[in-house]
């Protein structure tokens, strides 16, 4: 997922460039070459026309031709300050809707209950940016049970457990969960946290927890996992 996000995101920085280095381009080209093509439009009915040389012609055409090309030139800036302004513009938009969401979220009725099971009752889970990912959801899972959840890629299958560890408050209904300390999460993707093996054997309980070399060897043991040392 977040390769393909990064992907896109990249993807969109890529076209952004091009059309800036265009426009750039054409603005830079119309800029200096005003000088030039101003010079040669001037001289073309001096040279070959019936104008011979008259100050008063040359310094009025000359004037319309510079401030011509100028319009050009600020033709192509404005342009410019308008696509600046379409993403200062998207930015804000999400930010109301953002805000839109905190606030709707703070009349939601939720509630989390410690107890000895993990249980569901009418819970109705929404994505960040507001949208329902889980209706009336009930289910209870009493201790010592097996319990495999199973469906479709984006069915809300990862949301339901971001609710359930927490890192996902929006939700409707009331949750019952154990105490946090005597439940462990894996994640889908395994990963160590930034530490030495001893933090990693204690994690999450690294600072509440001691244990001796000879007790943390005995754990490796158990798990297969003495060559490590």
């Amino acid at each position: 997922m977040a390769e393909k996000t990064f992907a896109e995101l990249l993807a969109n920085k890529w076209k952004i460039i091009r059309w800036q280095f265009s426009l750039s381009s054409v603005s830079n080209i119309i800029t200096y070459s005003g000088s030039v093509i101003n010079y040669i439009l001037v001289a073309l009915p001096v040279f070959f026309g019936h104008q011979k040389g008259s100050p008063n012609y040359v310094a009025t055409g000359s004037f319309n031709i510079i401030m011509l090309i100028s319009g050009f030139s600020s033709f192509s800036n404005i342009a410019t300050d308008l696509s600046d302004l379409g993403g200062y513009t998207s930015r804000i938009s999400q930010l109301f809707e953002r805000i839109e969401i905190i606030s709707n979220n703070q009349h939601r009725k939720s509630d989390i209950v410690v107890s000895d099971h993990i249980g569901l009752e009418n819970v109705t889970v929404y994505a960040p940016n507001g949208t329902e990912l889980l209706k009336d959801l009930n289910l209870k899972i009493p201790i010592g049970s097996h319990t495999m959840i199973m469906g479709n890629s984006g069915t809300g299958k990862s949301s339901l457990f971001r609710v359930l560890v927490g890192i996902w408050p929006d939700f409707d209904g009331t949750i019952t969960l154990p105490n946090m300390e005597s439940v462990l999460y894996l994640p889908q993707v395994p990963y160590l946290p930034i530490g030495t093996l001893r933090q990693q054997i204690l994690y999450p309980n690294t600072h509440k927890m001691t244990l001796n070399d000879n007790q943390i060897i005995e754990l490796l043991q158990l798990v297969n996992l003495s060559y490590l040392l």
